[in-house]
């Protein structure tokens, strides 16, 4: 049962979410469900932050449909929780750890939740703690390109050179033509050239500069370029 304001008028809603697609959809789900439930339709969602144009900043334009709204809807997720309650603490990683276990108890199959604690964990050169993490990400979803390139990172950092390609491998398998694919090949290059594989590195290297010039990422193909560059000059 809905309860709304007695109203001729539309009723303006101000929608709280996570930036996730799965919310996203969660609230574009509610848009139709509202509108489809009152006849005629009198609720309309005055703000998410989605919305935003180009250019402006979003917390100045939440606050200014925040003050128009007459119904505030917080969209409480797993995702919320993961992104929202925890990202202040991104710089305290032990506090981090804390949050994200905190968010994995109340939902134990929250993939965000494992991917963030273990970069935590990273962060905190506790590997192993943050392949655990990664790998129990990996299990709820095995084609979590994020989680397979950090476990590949934090394998590459135990020197445990033949998961880390696989876990790379497995990335451009996946998603052969994105950023996440590009990522793994800059990924493979440094690892390949670490264990004397220099054609290969090269190779890798290529292919992640072409990927990021397609994609619009000039600083990541600044670096890798970089990076090549010093392959062939045999630098480490």
């Amino acid at each position: 049962m809905l309860f709304f304001p007695i109203s001729t008028r539309a009723i303006k809603l101000f929608v709280v979410h996570s930036n996730s697609r799965r919310d996203e959809k969660l609230r574009k789900d509610l848009q139709i469900h509202l509108e489809g439930s009152l006849q005629p339709p009198r609720v309309s969602i005055n703000w998410f932050k989605s919305q935003t144009v180009a250019g402006r900043d979003w917390k100045h334009e939440s606050y200014r449909h925040l003050n128009a709204a007459q119904v505030i809807v917080l969209l409480i997720s797993p995702d919320f929780l993961v992104k929202d309650y925890c990202n202040f603490n991104l710089k305290n990683n032990q506090a981090a750890v804390k949050d994200y276990t905190k968010a994995i108890n109340i939902y134990p199959k929250n993939i965000d939740a494992y991917i963030e604690r273990g970069k935590a964990y990273f962060n905190l050169k506790r590997y192993e703690t943050a392949v655990n993490d990664y790998t129990k990400a990996i299990d709820i979803d095995k084609e979590n390109t994020k989680a397979h390139i950090r476990r590949g990172n934090a394998r590459f950092r135990l020197k445990n050179y033949k998961t880390a390609i696989q876990d790379y491998i497995q990335v451009i398998r996946l998603q052969p033509n994105s950023t996440d694919a590009a990522d793994a090949y800059q990924n493979l290059c440094v690892l390949n050239f670490e264990l004397k594989r220099k054609r290969t590195a090269i190779q890798n290297c290529q292919n992640a500069v072409t990927l990021y010039g397609k994609y619009g990422e000039k600083d990541s193909q600044k670096k890798t370029l970089n990076i090549l560059s010093r392959i062939q000059r045999n630098e480490p």
